[in-house]
């Protein structure tokens, strides 16, 4: 019994995941902007950041788990925390939706330092708070933010990045603690 338990909670995810990335439409490459996210815990919890376009020092910018907030390459982004090697991107339909203003927030965090709660202060608030400007929302959630993400960016559905692997760089890139300015 409990094989059946334990191959559920682990299987269903990765075949999930299997699905949309191999099924169902994918996107290119993100716009900068674009919020992104992966999964993690097999598929039980997300981390999410902001696109901010193709750079030697990354392309993503997130809150790591010690409260830093980071810019990184999409390697980096899915180091550590995921069971997978899939980032979906906020589109609308079949197309990447993201805003210069959301990439410019998120880049003027870097290096910043947050009181990080795996609950109560996490990526999705900082993802939040890079589209709204508010940071001490209470976006905590994934569902949240994709509400957000939604009314700010027209986001009606997410779509795999084909391969983020793909962008210069590659897995030499690595992530990038900048001082705050």
């Amino acid at each position: 019994m409990w094989g059946k338990i334990a191959g559920g909670i682990f299987l269903a995810p990765l075949a999930e995941n299997f699905v949309k990335t191999v099924f169902w439409d994918t996107v290119k490459a993100p716009l900068a902007g674009s919020v992104v996210y992966c999964g993690f815990l097999f598929g039980h919890a997300e981390h999410s950041g902001v696109y901010v376009g193709r750079g030697t020092m990354g392309s993503i910018v997130s809150l790591s788990d010690d409260g830093t907030i980071v810019k990184e390459s999409p390697q980096a982004f899915l180091e550590g925390v995921t069971t997978g090697d899939t980032i979906y991107v906020s589109c609308n339909g079949k197309v990447p939706v993201g805003g210069s203003d959301v990439a410019e927030r998120a880049l003027g965090m870097v290096g910043h330092h947050r009181d990080y709660n795996f609950i109560l202060d996490n990526c999705h608030q900082f993802a939040s708070g890079c589209l709204t400007g508010n940071f001490e929302n209470s976006d905590n959630f994934l569902w949240m933010l994709k509400d957000t993400v939604k009314s700010a960016l027209g986001a009606d559905t997410w779509r795999a990045w084909e391969d983020p692997r793909r962008l210069k760089g590659g897995s030499g890139w690595r992530r990038a603690k900048q001082p705050p300015r």
